[in-house]
Formats: C-alpha cells, structure tokens, sequence
C-alpha cells in the first residue's frame, strides 16, 4: 500500500498514547506477567536483548516515544527488576562485531575459522580472553536474565501467533472473493503493531474503494510475459500475489503448494512477481487517469534492464497507448523490473 498511500495523498496516522510503563521494581521471584502490566512496546525492547545486545544511551532515538522515556531508563528498570543483567564477553563480541569480524581475529591468532558465528566467538574468548575483552572495553551491553528471557519469549510467541492466525483469515477471506474483509484482516493487524509497516500508511483508516480496486487488479492479472502457464494455476498465482502485495512479502513461497509449476519462461516465484507487477501497474494506470496526469514514462532497472524494455524507456507513452508492463518481450532471466511513473 505504501507506494499508492505516498502519490496519492495519504497521510500518516499519529500513533495513539502508549499505556503507562511499567512501575515498580519488584524482587524477580513476585514478578508476572498480568502483574507487571508491560506494553507491548517496553516487551519488543526487552526481546532485543534475547541474545546480548550492546546499548548505547547517547541521543535520542525511536524507542522514546514508544516507550514514553528515555530507552536508558527502561534499560536501568529491567535490571533492577531482574529483567536484564551485564551481558558476558560473548555478548558484547556477537553485538559489536561481524562475523567477518570475528573470523579475521580468529585468523590473526591462527584459530579455525569454520562454524557459526557463535562457535567462532566461543573459540576466540576460550583462546584470548584478555585479548577480546580489550576489544569490546567501554562497551555496555546487557542480556536477559532467564525471568526476562521468560517474558520476551512468550510476547514473541504470541506475535507469531497473531501474525499465523491473520495471514490465515486474510487468505480465506482472499479465496472466497472478500476482498474488504481481507484488507481489514491485514490492517487490523498492523494497528496492534509496536512497529507498523509502511512509510505514510494509516492503517486506522480501514480499507477504502482504491485499495480493493488494487487488489482486484492483481487477482486479474494475466500478464502476457508469462508463458505456458497452465490454466488450473493462474488462480493460484494470483492469490499467492495478492497475499505478497497485502502483506508487503518480497517472496510468494508461503502460499505457493508443491504442485504450482509456474510460467515456462520464468521460476514460480518470479511468475508470481509478474502477476504482483502485473496487477500494481494498471492499478496505478486507472488513478493516474481519475487525476490530471495524461502521460507516463517506463524506468528500467540499471543495468539489468535488457534491450527491450531499454527501447520501451526512450519515451514518454499517452496512458492509453502505453505497452503492457511487464514488458511481454523482456528477456530478463529475473522478469521485467520495470516501473511506470507519471510523466510532467
């Protein structure tokens, strides 16, 4: 949605009021869940610390609004209610360095360098402790003790939860032509999101008439750049398409059955991509000739453009004359990337 929601006059929604934080700094062994009232925001702040995380408090940053505090105070809350503890040497070498990082000392101390990230960490620090705690000095970085641990995990598994039962009702509702109700499913479920998807997207606003039309179109496509795509599967095609542009997905393999073969021409995914493409451009083409806008122009993409969708980008095309994009006779092994804009 956040393409269309940014060209066509859509404003951001401000975030409703978090509820109060919460208080108290109660011995681990009293703490609860219902007890503790946390927000969802202060929870996903917890979570990032599953692992280890380096924290740094300097600036402002994203956190302070959702949280409404300084990260740096929910930081020095969680540890004395037993949430959060120093993080180990470990934790701080996972925080601050890369994996190539971390392999490069290992070379320099003529260590293997094969395994995870963590089992190279847990090598360097049982060779040179000294050593690596001279890399990470000065670095603060926290972990969640197992009461914490407790607490983020449950939050994470309900958002997983949350997330399966709405991708669920979202494609029935999908399959069985409700078009609304699918789009409401979606923003309903990223209205309860710490971090909401889109940029410029009000998810409060509910679906309206342009977004089913988007969607409509999408479950239309035919594009004719796909080939040999057998009858029975277009249906599933499109479906799985429209579930990617719904829930902002790059990829269409959730909803794609062992059985789907695709286009001849092109992988399943990138079959399903073209249908996604497909849909998205005479969407955009039907708005753009509801306004003022009268002419368009196709952008390649780089170096990946082929010849002809380069021969397709030298010039500008009445709306009603442009060639379907995706270009039918683009010989990318990718699919057509090509985009359609207004032209001025």
């Amino acid at each position: 949605m956040s393409f269309f929601d940014i060209l066509f006059r859509r404003k951001p929604r401000p975030a409703p009021p978090p509820p109060p934080p919460f208080s108290g700094a109660a011995a681990p062994a009293q703490l609860s869940p219902s007890r503790l009232a946390m927000t969802p925001a202060q929870l996903k702040f917890l979570s990032g610390f599953l692992n280890g995380s380096v924290f740094t408090a300097a600036g402002k940053s994203y956190w302070d609004d959702l949280l409404r505090e300084p990260p740096a105070s929910s930081v020095q809350r969680f540890v004395a209610a037993g949430f959060l503890a120093p993080a180990p040497l470990a934790a701080k070498l996972d925080g601050k360095f890369k994996a190539t990082e971390i392999k490069e000392f290992l070379r320099e101390r003529r260590l293997p360098v094969s395994g995870r990230k963590d089992q190279c960490i847990e090598r360097l620090v049982a060779a040179d402790a000294a050593g690596m705690e001279a890399k990470v000095a000065g670095i603060t970085a926290y972990v969640c003790t197992p009461t914490g641990k407790e607490l983020a995990e449950q939050f994470l598994a309900v958002e997983r939860e949350r997330s399966r039962i709405a991708r669920e009702r979202s494609l029935q509702l999908l399959q069985t032509g409700d078009l609304r109700g699918a789009l409401a499913t979606v923003a309903q479920f990223e209205r309860q999101q710490v971090f909401q998807r889109g940029v410029g997207v009000d998810w409060g606003r509910g679906p309206d008439n342009e977004d089913v039309e988007r969607l409509r179109a999408i479950l239309a496509a035919r594009p004719r750049i796909l080939r040999g795509v057998p009858d029975d599967q277009w249906r599933t095609a499109q479906v799985a398409a429209g579930m990617m542009h719904m829930w902002g997905e790059r990829s269409a393999r959730p909803w794609l059955p062992d059985s789907f073969v695709g286009a001849s021409n092109l992988d399943r995914e990138t079959t399903v991509l073209m249908v996604l493409f497909a849909g998205q451009t005479k969407a955009l083409l039907a708005q753009l000739q509801r306004s003022t806008i009268t002419k368009v122009q196709v952008l390649g993409s780089g170096d990946g453009t082929c010849p002809a969708c380069r021969q397709l980008c030298r010039r500008k095309y009445r709306i009603d004359e442009l060639p379907e994009v995706p270009y039918e006779h683009c010989t990318n092994d990718l699919g057509c990337r090509c985009v359609v804009v207004a032209a001025f």
